[in-house]
C-alpha cells in the first residue's frame, strides 16, 4: 500500500530550497516527521535534533494512546482520519449536537431558543445515548471510559464519546485536584465554580455539559466560558442547563422530564431552577479576569487543547494564574505540545507543575493525526497541571 502523503517538516528552510514532491521520506530515528527530499531533512536536522530522541519515545507509547474499547475506533483509523465522512456513516452528519464536529459545515455560533427541540440533542436510540437519570445514581469509581459506560449502561458501540469527553475530562480534571474522585456530593461543598478556557466547538455542543448533572448530583455547577471564539453577541448570555439532551425515541421519558434545557437571559434568570449554568464571555482570560473574580473564585480554571507553545498571548495568562495560585488543569493534543507548553510555562511561572504531564484516561477516542507530525494526536490526549 503506497504511504499517505504528509507534510514536509524542512518545507519552511530556505536553505532547503522549494519542496520536490510529496513527504514519503520519514525521519529514521523518531518516524514522526516527514520529507520532502533528503536536502529538506538535512537543512531540518538542527531545529528537529532537540526533540528528535523525545519523539522516539512518544511514539513507543502510540500503541497505549490508541487503546480504547470501542469498536468504532478501529473503523475510524480505516476510514483515513475523516471524522465528517465517518459521522455520515452513522448518520450523524451536520445533525444536533454532532453539528461542532463537521469542519466543512463552516458554522458559527447559534443560541438553543428557536432551534427545533431535537436539533440540540444526540440523534440517537435512547438505548445509545444518556438522555436520562442514570439507573444508579451513585457515580462510584468512574475512571476510564470502560467504567463510565458500565455506570450509564451504555453499549460500547455508541459514539457518545466522541461529544462527551469535554465533560468527562472536565470531571477527571476536578478528581486530580482533589486529590480523589470528584465526587463532590459527599462533602460539604454544594457549588462549583470553573473557568473554561478557550472554548470554540463547545459553543455549539453545550447540551453535553449537562452529563455533569448526574457526575455531580446535588452540586450547583457555575461554569464561565471565557475565549475569543465567543461570539459578541453571547458575551456575558447565560445559559442553564436542567436536562440531558434528548434522543429520538418519541416514547423516552427524556420527553415527558418537567425538566428542560432553557435559554435564559442576564437578569431574567429566576424563572427556572438552574443546577447548571453556562456564562459566556468574549476575550482573553487576563482581559476578563476582574469581572470574572466577582463572581468569586474559582475552584477550577480547565483550558483544553490549550497550546500554550503555540499562542504569544497565553504568557498574560500564565502570568495571572501564577500569582492568584488557581487550580488550573491544561490538556492539549500530544505530549510533545504539553512538554513544549511546560517550558513556556517554567519561564513565567517558577515553580514544579501541581500535576506532571500525563495520559488523560477520557480523550477524545478519534485518532486525529494529522499531516504535520505523526504522532498520535486525541483532542485532550494529555493533561498537566499549575496552581
Amino acid at each position: 500500500m503506497e504511504e499517505e502523503e504528509g507534510y514536509c517538516a524542512g518545507s519552511h528552510l530556505g536553505g532547503g530550497g522549494a519542496c520536490v514532491g510529496p513527504a514519503r521520506r520519514r525521519c529514521g530515528s523518531c518516524g514522526a516527521v516527514r520529507y520532502c527530499s533528503v536536502a529538506h531533512q538535512r537543512a531540518h536536522w538542527l531545529e528537529h535534533k532537540e526533540s528528535c530522541q523525545r519523539m522516539v519515545r512518544q511514539m513507543e507509547e502510540a500503541e497505549a494512546l490508541n487503546e480504547f474499547p470501542f469498536p468504532f475506533t478501529k473503523e475510524f483509523a480505516i476510514d483515513n482520519h475523516m471524522p465528517c465522512s465517518f459521522l455520515e456513516k452513522l448518520g450523524l452528519h451536520g445533525k444536533g449536537l454532532w453539528k461542532g464536529e463537521c469542519k466543512c459545515l463552516n458554522l458559527k455560533s447559534v443560541t438553543i431558543k428557536g432551534q427545533a427541540e431535537n436539533d440540540e440533542g444526540w440523534h440517537l436510540r435512547s438505548s445509545l445515548c444518556p438522555c436520562t437519570a442514570p439507573p444508579r445514581p451513585d457515580v462510584g469509581e468512574i475512571k476510564d471510559w470502560s467504567s463510565y459506560y458500565g455506570w450509564r449502561q451504555l453499549p460500547l458501540c455508541s459514539p457518545v464519546a466522541l461529544l462527551l469527553h469535554q465533560p468527562l475530562t472536565l470531571f477527571h480534571a476536578l478528581s486530580l485536584i482533589g486529590g480523589r474522585n470528584a465526587n463532590f456530593s459527599t462533602t460539604s461543598q454544594n457549588s462549583l465554580n470553573i473557568h473554561y478556557l478557550g472554548p470554540e466547538r463547545e459553543i455549539d455542543q453545550i447540551g453535553v455539559f449537562a452529563e455533569l448533572l448526574c457526575l455531580l448530583p446535588r452540586i450547583q455547577i457555575n461554569i464561565d466560558f471565557v475565549g475569543p471564539a465567543v461570539p459578541s453577541s453571547r458575551d456575558q448570555e447565560i445559559v442553564s442547563l436542567c436536562g440531558y439532551a434528548k434522543c429520538l425515541d418519541d416514547d423516552c421519558d427524556c420527553k415527558f422530564s418537567s425538566l428542560r434545557n432553557e435559554e435564559i437571559r442576564q437578569g431574567n434568570s429566576d424563572r427556572f431552577h438552574r443546577n447548571l449554568t453556562i456564562q459566556f464571555w468574549k476575550g482573553l482570560y487576563h482581559d476578563r479576569y476582574e469581572e470574572l473574580a466577582k463572581k468569586g473564585k474559582a475552584d477550577l480554571v480547565l483550558a483544553p487543547n490549550a497550546g500554550v507553545a503555540a499562542f504569544p498571548s497565553w504568557r498574560e495568562t500564565i502570568e495571572l494564574l501564577s500569582m492568584t495560585r488557581l487550580p488550573t488543569i491544561m490538556t492539549d493534543y500530544c505530549r510533545e505540545a504539553c512538554i513544549l507548553a511546560t517550558k513556556c510555562i517554567s519561564t513565567v511561572h517558577g515553580r514544579p507543575l501541581s500535576h506532571p504531564v500525563q495520559i488523560n484516561p477520557f480523550r477524545q477516542p478519534l485518532n486525529l493525526q494529522g499531516k504535520l507530525i505523526d504522532l498520535p494526536v486525541y483532542s485532550n490526549c494529555f493533561l498537566f497541571g499549575i496552581n
